[in-house]
């Protein structure tokens, strides 16, 4: 709806999301989370809701724990799917490696205690978890659509087709080495420069003074 021959900017979205982490909290994730077995800790942070495709998520992992039995899934987040995904999980035969940890308040706290986050949507408005994931340091695996890639940077090689398993599965492989995972986080924090919030209301500024001078 926008009239092709007016100017456009597009700027970046900012947010100021640093977080002290919460001792007790960190402490209270870490005896949630501990699995002796556990040899990588996969995680997301999503409402259950078909937008998030979690069908795509469980899949994929399922195909994970055939090769690597100590993965692990958790889940922070709640929603009207939340039985029908118990039961794919319970009919995928991995109940016993996917965590469904509910609501909390306490994101960073859960981030500090994964290896990787995953992000399966099937579309984002914007999608402000990838930024506290990059906030953590973590590698992310997301799905390559609307504006996931502009977040993460459109040749981000943690990016996957859409509602591919396939695609998922080969990449959460990958993630069980810990030299991949530490460069995809490389990879993935370098873009957390692009979001700082100052940055942002510099470059409105600069947009105004622009269309005022015209």
């Amino acid at each position: 709806e926008v009239r092709r021959n007016y100017p456009i900017d597009v700027i970046l979205y900012g947010a100021s999301i640093k977080q002290d982490l919460s001792t007790d909290q960190v402490v209270n994730f870490s005896r949630l989370m501990h699995h002796d077995s556990a040899q990588v800790k996969f995680g997301t942070i999503a409402r259950l809701v078909p937008q998030k495709d979690f069908p795509t998520l469980l899949g994929a992992f399922a195909n994970v724990t055939r090769t690597i039995p100590g993965a692990h899934l958790y889940v922070v987040g709640d929603g009207p799917l939340s039985s029908d995904l118990r039961e794919l999980t319970d009919s995928l035969e991995i109940s016993n490696s996917v965590h469904w940890l509910g609501r909390t308040k306490y994101i960073q706290e859960f981030l500090a205690n994964l290896d990787v986050f995953v992000l399966t949507s099937i579309y984002e408005g914007f999608g402000l978890v990838l930024l506290e994931a990059m906030e953590r340091s973590l590698p992310i695996l997301a799905a390559n659509n609307s504006a996931i890639p502009e977040v993460l940077g459109a040749d981000y090689a943690g990016l996957f087709p859409t509602g591919d398993v396939v695609n998922l599965t080969q990449l959460m492989l990958t993630m069980v080495d810990l030299d991949s995972r530490k460069n995809l986080a490389k990879e993935s924090v370098a873009r957390l420069p692009e979001f700082d919030a100052k940055r942002m209301c510099q470059s409105i500024t600069i947009t105004y003074l622009a269309a005022e001078s015209h």
